[in-house]
């Protein structure tokens, strides 16, 4: 899966609840949206990881931002201005987002087939990771990429992350509406 249709899957999958909470897409390299909160902004941001890029038969991560920043520039984001994307996440969250991962390990872990030996010994080497991976709970505190595999691991996993994003959403401008 390429970055252009990793980016593609999941503007797709996230543009309507983006819609819905009137974030405008900003323009960039990933995927990042914006909203003006009167006091500041907020930027979301999903963007391919740095380290553990896309290969065929392994698959990918991603990571997930939400920053809150005084000023229209998201270059002025920084490690004072992030909020955990799962700070609001309640259990059936956080339950969904399990489901999402664990259909991905699943998938990696039935492979038969490999694009090459070198992706086989690899697979083989994180078969067990991906065992113990299945069997953990979905963490609040979880820090990390987010597995895929294919644009179906996209589309579910943007589907879960845009029901959190409104609840991060209402509950950031809460909390600005009342730092005023």
């Amino acid at each position: 899966m390429s970055p252009r249709e990793f980016y593609l899957a999941v503007e797709k999958a996230l543009q309507p609840a983006c819609d819905r909470l009137a974030l405008k897409r900003d323009k960039g390299p990933v995927t990042r949206w914006a909203l003006e909160l009167g006091s500041g902004f907020l930027y979301y941001e999903i963007a391919l990881h740095p380290i553990f890029h896309f290969q065929p038969g392994l698959g990918g991560e991603f990571v997930v931002g939400i920053d809150v920043i005084p000023t229209v520039d998201p270059k002025k984001r920084s490690a004072e201005t992030a909020i955990p994307y799962l700070k609001f996440a309640e259990d059936a969250d956080l339950a969904a987002l399990k489901v999402c991962r664990d259909v991905v390990l699943h998938k990696l872990l039935s492979q038969t087939s490999f694009p090459d030996a070198f992706t086989s010994i690899v697979a083989e080497d994180n078969e067990f990771h991906w065992e113990l991976e299945l069997q953990e709970p979905f963490r609040k505190n979880r820090t990390g990429g987010l597995p895929y595999l294919d644009a179906a691991d996209v589309t579910a996993w943007s589907k879960v992350l845009g029901r959190l994003l409104a609840k991060s959403v209402q509950a950031i401008q809460k909390s600005s509406k009342s730092s005023l």
